[in-house]
């Protein structure tokens, strides 16, 4: 069972699943599972383990449904004849861990700026989706292992996304009108981050068709990172790639700091 339960989370966070693992870190007296024992509540609504049954269990699961909306641990703490009316009488902690799907870099467009995002970024714990309906483009790419490629129409390739708010998007492709209907479709989902590789004159032009013809707010809007990255001077792939990851860093480490 033990394999199992680790199996399962390893599966879960492939799939970008989210769940939460419930161990047992202290039981005194008698308690029907002793320390190290888990549960793996997924997402789903299954499970795998088992922290002792009854009470105790159905108590676990509900605190677990509970952690998995808000993300941050919590220990929970029962003796067990007094508040869960069970017959063995011991004391039981049980610590509840949310398993959050890994950061996720979706980058639209494999030119330049694309390759060196994804060369910087692999170093900082994203798992890198490469987007490009260029064969040619994506076969030039000397990174390959650690990055998942989707050969695509940029506006199909969405539909095909599980976006969640660990889930970074920045566009960059070679058209206007793509990274248009790309800002577009992603404003619909609630993601850590949105950013657009753009002029000032193209921010602008964007900002005012995505809230004229789109019917988005300005506050939507705003939302949007455009011109994408740091404000510094910036000339080559490798120097705008660095400033876009240097944004992706901060709000990351923001997002695990407030967890």
């Amino acid at each position: 069972m033990k394999n199992d339960v680790w199996e399962k989370i390893q599966q879960i966070r492939q799939r970008r699943n989210r769940a939460v693992l419930c161990i047992v870190v202290q039981a005194r007296g008698s308690t029907p599972r002793k320390e190290g024992a888990k549960l793996l509540v997924t997402e789903d609504g299954k499970f795998v383990g088992t922290v002792g049954g009854g009470n105790l269990e159905y108590q676990v699961i509900q605190k677990a449904r509970e952690v998995m909306k808000q993300g941050k641990p919590v220990l929970l703490s029962f003796n067990l004849k007094s508040d869960l009316q069970m017959a063995c009488g011991g004391q039981v902690s049980v610590y509840l861990e949310p398993i959050e799907p890994p950061f996720q870099l979706v980058i639209f467009g494999g030119g330049h700026v694309g390759q060196a995002l994804a060369w910087f970024a692999q170093a900082f714990e994203f798992d890198i989706v490469v987007i490009d309906p260029r064969k040619e483009v994506l076969n030039s790419w000397e990174l390959k292992e650690n990055v998942k490629f989707v050969q695509n129409d940029y506006i199909k390739a969405i539909d095909d996304l599980k976006f969640d708010r660990r889930t970074f998007v920045c566009s960059m492709t070679y058209g206007h009108e793509y990274d248009l209907q790309i800002a577009a479709q992603c404003l619909k989902h609630d993601i850590a981050y949105l950013g657009v590789l753009a002029s000032r004159n193209k921010a602008r032009k964007f900002a005012r068709t995505l809230v004229e013809e789109y019917g988005y707010t300005q506050e939507q809007v705003a939302k949007i990172d455009m011109p994408m990255g740091l404000e510094m001077e910036c000339e080559t792939p490798d120097e705008i790639a660095i400033s876009i990851l240097g944004k992706l860093i901060d709000i990351k480490n923001k997002l695990v700091k407030n967890d």
